[in-house]
């Protein structure tokens, strides 16, 4: 009885493996070239309907990037980017140059940041999970200037 739970685990296993999708980026996608310099996750993406989703929460900041120079931090909420819902499926898609509008909460207290999506520079320092990130100054960052 053991073989038959083995060799049906196996077979649940390939056929996993074979129904996965590969998807590849080419090296000059957008996707890989630009950046805003920030992750951030849905604490419940499966809750249905939309209204009840909670509000994405940033988790991590890389220091010197647009999410930084804009006043993002680690823990903030996403409310609404470019006056859309922040809950809705990838609100931070677009090309280089798109601007976003966040309206975000920290603490309880309303904050808005601007920043424009860029080119992601060759290295780029580790991204940050604790808040305060403190600010470009503190990194030792290029001016904002040269970063658009």
């Amino acid at each position: 009885m053991s073989t038959f739970v083995a060799a049906t685990l196996a077979m649940g296993m390939a056929t996993s493996a074979e129904a996965q999708r590969r998807v590849v980026v080419e090296p000059d996608s957008t996707a890989i070239r630009t950046w805003i310099g920030m992750g951030w996750t849905v604490l419940d993406p499966m809750m249905e309907p939309l209204e009840r989703r909670r509000a994405p929460v940033v988790r991590t900041v890389v220091p010197c990037s647009p999410a930084h120079y804009a006043g993002l931090e680690p823990g903030d909420l996403l409310l609404r980017v470019n006056g859309r819902d922040a809950r809705e499926d990838d609100p931070f898609s677009g090309i280089e140059g798109t601007e976003y509008r966040v309206d975000a909460e920290r603490g309880g207290e309303p904050l808005t940041a601007v920043f424009k999506r860029v080119l992601r520079p060759e290295e780029t320092l580790e991204p940050v999970e604790t808040a305060p990130i403190g600010s470009p100054d503190d990194w030792d960052c290029p001016s904002q200037a040269l970063r658009e």
